[in-house]
C-alpha cells in the first residue's frame, strides 16, 4: 500500500469526491484521470490522485470516490519491492495494481530514500524517451 509520507509545509491534503471508472477503490491506490473518470495508474502513468476510499467491491462507473490530489512536493511511502536496487533520484514505474512501485525504471515515481523495508518517493514527470 502507498501512503502519504510528508508534505512540503505540513499541510493536510484536501479530500475531493470525483467520479471513478468501474474500479475497486483501495486506500493508497494511485489514480489517473481518463475520459473524465479516475482509473488505476500503472506502469509509466503519471498519477494525479491517491485514493482515500476503501471498498470491498468495484464501484459503478461514474460513482464518486474520495481522493487527494497529488502535488510534486508530497512524498509517499510504500514497501520496498523485492530485488530493489536503484539509484536515488531514479524514476521507477507503478505496480500493475496501482498499490506499489517496481524496480523498473522509466516511470513517474522518483526515489528519494529507501532501505530493506520501505521506499520514500515523490511523483515527478516521466522523462521523455529520446528516439535515435
Amino acid at each position: 500500500m502507498i501512503m502519504l509520507h510528508t508534505t512540503e509545509d505540513g499541510r493536510v491534503p484536501a479530500f475531493l469526491r470525483l467520479p471513478a471508472a468501474a474500479i475497486t477503490p483501495k486506500s493508497g491506490l494511485l489514480l489517473k484521470q481518463e475520459d473524465g473518470l479516475l482509473d488505476v495508474a500503472a506502469g509509466d502513468d503519471e498519477p494525479e490522485y491517491i485514493c482515500i476510499t476503501e471498498a470491498e467491491e468495484a464501484v459503478a462507473a461514474g460513482d464518486e470516490i474520495t481522493v487527494a490530489k497529488i502535488y510534486e512536493e508530497y512524498t509517499f511511502e510504500t514497501e520496498t519491492p523485492e530485488e530493489f536496487d536503484v539509484d536515488l533520484g531514479a524514476k521507477v514505474q507503478i505496480a500493475e495494481d496501482g498499490l506499489g512501485i517496481t524496480a523498473t525504471e522509466g516511470g513517474a515515481c522518483e526515489i528519494v530514500k529507501y532501505d530493506d523495508e520501505r521506499v520514500i518517493f515523490r511523483i515527478a514527470a516521466v522523462d521523455a524517451v529520446e528516439e535515435g
